[in-house]
């Protein structure tokens, strides 16, 4: 019997293969999340695991990344500790600005080297092979000495004393060197600056960061670069030690303490710390405020200086621009008017700088150091000016310029105090003449529809332009849909159609062709999770909503929702670029997103997403740049503003805050495209548009319609009290010249005799000085506000004692209230009697002052219930018949005089008269329009 033969046994069964996992990099990498979005990001090499993610991986080859993240993280970890990113805040800063310099859409250009031999000061110098190995060295030796004795002086003049603390933002200064004044002109403009300081340098707060360009070794460098990297150094300080939120908002502030630490010639460092008075800027101030009418539009009184706010000028080029009242016909006279004008008010805060810290002996030096602790904190305005000071130094400053001005140059000024002139203003018309005044006023639309300002069919390139002024500001659907929408409307009215019609379809496939690559960027970037910064958001992309138009962006353990307009077509260019989307034939997209920047057309032909030359659309944008597509953007700012304004309400339908804002719109577009085309062609339009908003705007409540500078108090019953104590210079501006009304009377004094001998018309008038309202001469004046009965009116007069300015002692005076500007009023004069008009025959309530006294001081009141007028006076009251016909208009001051007649003090508690506040309303009308229209 044979055995059976073994079977073999079977083979055990394989074991499956591991299974695979979806790799999410932030899931399987220890703190790969917190690295990938933190400060020290860019120190990564993140591709390696970027691309695998969300692939279906076996678990070896997760150990292998696990691995390569390890000896990564380590890596980054020694760089950090080597470079003392962690452990030295300057460092730190040093790094986090390398990387802003690198996205930045213009400092970005450049290669730079850093320069940190030179603490606490550091150096980004322009790695261009046109730079000479020795500027560096030789800059600093020349530039070193002079940051440190500024910085020096700002620290024991002022951060000790205030117990102010550097902000840690800025643990360091520093510089960014770029090789060409071009360069830094295309910075300038990208930034919105004009440059001060012939443009050589500029602080730029948001990256705290000073930028200037080539080196000291120039012809005039010493006496202007040098000069103007000290005066930014200046600013930077300020904002290193500013404890609000942003930089320092006084513009005279910031502008006048560079101009003091750093004014002079600057020679040597004793130059430096000698803070003598420049004399150029005290020569051209005081030459300026000589000329009553160039002072008249470029000086300031110290609360118009003083009350300035904004990190730029446009707010003292527009008060100027006011003052002029008349619009500027050239850009070459705009630009000289808007120098003057910047001159000026650099000059007279340099000046009110020096005096706060020297004049009166140092008198104002602490109240100085109460408003710099002030300003640190954020606050600003003539308030607080005001608050620290005490009073309004405006007398003592001018007089501070005066004598300084007569050690240099003397017996040039006369013996008059100096004083900021101020055009006269224009006397208010009476009621006989309104009818036959400025035929613009009189007609002043009440309403207006803004669709009279919408761009007409035969206006298509203005409408190109402002659709892509939608692309450049981002908004690239939109962009498309005005596209689209023109391109309609030139088919239906087939107006241009050649050359029209084929331009916008090109826009509308470009625009298509950067809105697909800005949603394919960001659809792979939610696919991969991919880390994307947008503005000072840095976070990894979780979702793209395309119908609300928002990012999703994963921040930490929150999400925030940005709109698809904070991705910068810059950022967007970068971005795509890096992602691999602009390469091969459809790269064109990269040079147009720089052409729709507005970038200059060299800058954009020199791209590289335009060397194909077999490409269709690479050739026609190529033509287009070199047809003028930059002149084409720089209009759609202008065309755009004109568009979105027509699509407005009509005014009468403008809530108050609306139409100021819309107001605000209107003067933007004539003040900055006044010179477009466009523009041009509806200037007028857009007058009519603002007067009819300003008009429904008027409100009678509000101090800034009215007017006025005297103290306004809200009472009671819709009244007011309207206080004068005559201690700021502007209290004057209240008061209208009138000096040749009721010259009746006048002709009547000189007939009875000795008083013929009166200063004329012309050389008299009315001025604030020493607390009260003086006049001499033949004048009058009328208060700008109409006021109706009940009323009461308290005042105080003295005439002057001494000799007469001409001939023998004689004063007349006389205070009046009801008046219609046609010598139709009630009269209170100095004998306190009254004079009035009763059924058309001048008649006379006597008073009982037989004497007046020079010298001594007289208190009136005149009361008015609705019928009878009251006068009471030291010795009597004197009560008038009822006089229902005189129950409303304005107050007025009347003399003839050759001795001082001083108002002392006048209180006004009344309503105002609205039927009489037309001239009220034009006045304030055209003061808001003023230097723009």
């Amino acid at each position: 019997m044979t055995e059976p033969a073994l079977r073999p046994e079977p083979a055990p069964p394989k074991p499956a293969p591991p299974p695979l996992k979806e790799f999410v990099p932030e899931a399987e990498l220890s703190e790969y999340e917190s690295a990938a979005t933190g400060d020290f990001h860019a120190l990564y090499d993140l591709e390696p695991f970027e691309s695998e993610r969300k692939k279906a991986l076996g678990a070896s080859t997760v150990e292998d990344l696990k691995q390569a993240w390890r000896l990564e993280r380590d890596r980054v970890r020694k760089e950090i500790d080597s470079r003392g990113l962690e452990s030295d805040p300057v460092s730190r800063h040093l790094f986090r600005l390398e990387q802003q310099l690198k996205k930045h859409s213009q400092l970005s250009r450049v290669k730079y080297t850093l320069v940190r031999d030179a603490s606490p000061y550091a150096f980004f110098v322009h790695s261009s092979p046109q730079r000479d190995p020795g500027v560096v060295p030789g800059m600093l030796e020349k530039l070193l000495p002079w940051l440190r004795e500024v910085e020096a002086t700002f620290g024991a003049s002022y951060a000790q004393p205030l117990g102010l603390k550097p902000s840690t933002a800025s643990p360091c200064h520093t510089f960014a060197i770029l090789p060409t004044r071009e360069l830094y002109s295309d910075y300038l403009r990208m930034v919105k600056e004009r440059g001060r300081a012939e443009g050589l340098a500029h602080y730029d707060s948001d990256l705290r960061l000073i930028v200037t360009w080539g080196s000291l070794e120039e012809p005039g460098s010493l006496d202007g670069k040098r000069w103007a990297i000290l005066h930014e150094l200046v600013n930077a300080l300020q904002h290193r030690y500013c404890e609000g939120p942003g930089k320092l908002r006084p513009l005279w502030f910031v502008e006048g303490h560079a101009q003091y630490l750093t004014a002079g010639k600057l020679e040597n460092l004793v130059d430096l710390s000698r803070r003598e008075l420049d004399r150029e800027h005290l020569k051209h101030f005081v030459d300026l405020v000589q000329k009553p009418a160039e002072g008249a539009l470029h000086a300031s009184l110290l609360r118009e200086l003083v009350g300035v706010d904004g990190s730029g000028y446009g707010k003292v080029i527009e008060a100027s621009r006011q003052r002029l009242g008349k619009p500027l016909k050239t850009e070459a006279e705009a630009r000289s008017f808007d120098l003057a004008s910047t001159r000026a008010f650099d000059a007279q805060s340099y000046l009110l700088m020096h005096f706060v810290h020297h004049g009166m002996d140092g008198k104002h030096r602490q109240a100085f150091l109460q408003y710099f602790r002030e300003v640190v904190k954020g606050e600003h305005g003539w308030n607080v000016f005001l608050k620290a000071f005490g009073k309004d130094p405006e007398g003592e400053f001018l007089s501070y310029l005066k004598e300084a001005y007569e050690k240099h140059w003397p017996g040039v000024l006369g013996a008059d105090a100096l004083k900021i002139p101020r055009k006269p203003k224009a006397p208010p018309a009476s009621a006989a003449s309104k009818t036959r005044g400025d035929p613009r006023k009189a007609s002043r639309p009440r309403d207006f529809d803004p669709k009279l300002l919408a761009l007409s069919g035969e206006e298509w390139e203005a409408k190109l332009a402002a659709a892509l002024e939608l692309g450049r500001t981002s908004r690239l659907d939109e962009a498309g849909a005005a596209l689209r929408a023109l391109k309609s409307s030139l088919e239906v009215e087939k107006a241009s159609k050649e050359t029209a019609s084929p331009r916008v379809i090109r826009e509308i496939q470009r625009i298509e062709e950067v809105v697909k690559l800005r949603n394919a960027f960001l659809a792979g970037a939610s696919e991969k999770q991919s880390v994307l910064e947008v503005g000072a958001a840095r976070g990894r992309v979780a979702e793209l909503d395309r119908e609300r138009g928002i990012i999703r962006l994963k921040v930490g353990n929150s999400v925030k929702e940005l709109p698809l307009v904070a991705l910068t077509l810059e950022n967007l260019r970068k971005c795509a670029d890096a992602a691999g989307l602009l390469k091969g034939v459809g790269s064109w997209p990269g040079a147009y997103l720089l052409a729709l920047q507005g970038q200059p057309a060299a800058r954009v032909l020199d791209s590289p997403h335009l060397r194909d030359k077999q490409s269709t659309p690479a050739r026609e944008l190529r033509q287009d740049v070199q047809d003028g597509f930059e002149r084409l953007v720089a209009q759609g700012e202008a065309a755009l503003a004109l568009d979105e304004l027509s699509r407005g309400k009509p005014a009468r339908g403008e809530e108050r805050a609306d139409a100021l804002t819309v107001v605000e719109r209107v003067k933007d577009v004539v003040a900055r495209h006044g010179a477009e085309p466009v523009v041009q062609k509806r200037r007028e339009l857009l007058r009519k548009y603002a007067e009819a908003l300003l008009h429904g705007a008027f409100d009678s409540s509000d101090v800034e319609c009215l007017g006025i500078h005297g103290a306004l108090e809200q009472l009671d019953g819709g009244r007011i009290r309207l206080s004068y104590s005559f201690d700021l210079a502007e209290e004057a501006d209240d008061f209208l010249p009138r000096n040749d009304y009721l010259d009746g009377m006048r002709r009547e004094l000189v007939a009875q005799g000795g008083v013929g001998a009166i200063q004329a018309p012309a050389a008299s008038g009315f001025r604030v000085q020493n607390g009260t309202l003086e006049g001499i001469g033949a004048a009058c004046s009328r208060l700008s506000l109409p006021f109706a009965a009940p009323f009461r009116v308290s005042y105080s007069i003295e005439v002057g004692s001494g000799r007469a300015r001409s001939g023998p002692e004689a004063f007349s005076w006389m205070l009046g209230v009801c008046d219609d500007g046609r010598e139709h009023n009630i009269r209170c004069t100095n004998s306190g009697a009254l004079l009035f008009r009763l059924d058309g025959r001048p008649e006379v309530v006597e008073g009982g002052l037989a004497m007046f006294e020079p010298g001594a001081t007289y208190p009136y009141e005149v009361r008015h219930d609705g019928r009878i007028v009251e006068l009471e006076s030291e010795k009597n009251t004197v009560r008038s018949p009822p006089l229902p016909h005189l129950t409303g208009g304005s107050l007025f001051l009347w003399i003839h005089s050759n001795l001082p007649v001083r108002l002392k003090e006048l209180t006004i508690e009344a309503k105002l008269d609205e039927g009489l506040l037309d001239e009220v309303r034009d006045r304030w009308i055209e003061a808001q329009l003023g230097g723009v229209f």
